[in-house]
């Protein structure tokens, strides 16, 4: 197995000193900053991706690129703070926080436990859904909008969402 790890973030030196201190340093990868195209490209061959395993968030750019590269996403949410209401569910994903959850998910992962080998087409399943289609929808809905009624129809719908995301949000 091989380990590959981007140099970004504020803790790259500590995981370098993890690596050392386990003396797994052949079986790691470091690769410099890239561009989200080269980024996509490196995913789409990942059999697990890793988003964050503190914070307990519903996940950033690793997790909807792993989501939408076909790679399984194993990353920790806090599911007592963290609903997906703005889904249909939530996303199919290994949900580990700890060293140990994580050891268990590889080894099942190694030992091709189904559930597990599933998670990569659920999980790009899951992001055409609630991602891709919606956006697309959106979309077409926003042009047939100021097609057929104009700018300032478009405009009022625009300020009509701004408003209610903002209601819906902590910043309100």
């Amino acid at each position: 197995a091989l380990l590959v790890l981007f140099e970004y973030g504020v803790d790259v030196q500590t995981s370098k000193d993890l690596i050392s201190e386990l003396e797994i340093e052949d079986n790691v990868l470091w690769l410099p900053k890239m561009s989200r195209s080269e980024i996509m490209i490196l995913l789409s061959l990942a059999d697990i991706t890793c988003g964050e395993f503190g914070p307990g968030c519903l996940g950033g750019g690793t997790t909807w690129e792993a989501l939408s590269s076909g790679s399984i996403l194993m990353h920790y949410v806090d599911t007592d703070k963290i609903k997906f209401e703005h889904f249909d569910s939530p996303y199919p994903f290994i949900n580990a926080r700890t060293a140990n959850d994580i050891t268990a998910a590889l080894e099942s992962f190694e030992n091709k436990d189904s559930a597990i080998l599933n998670l990569a087409e659920k999980g790009s399943q899951w992001f055409d859904r609630n991602i891709n289609e919606k956006s697309i929808n959106e979309w077409i809905y926003l042009i047939n909008l100021k097609k057929n009624e104009g700018v300032a129809a478009l405009e009022n719908y625009i300020a009509k969402k701004n408003k209610q995301n903002l209601a819906k949000s902590n910043w309100a």
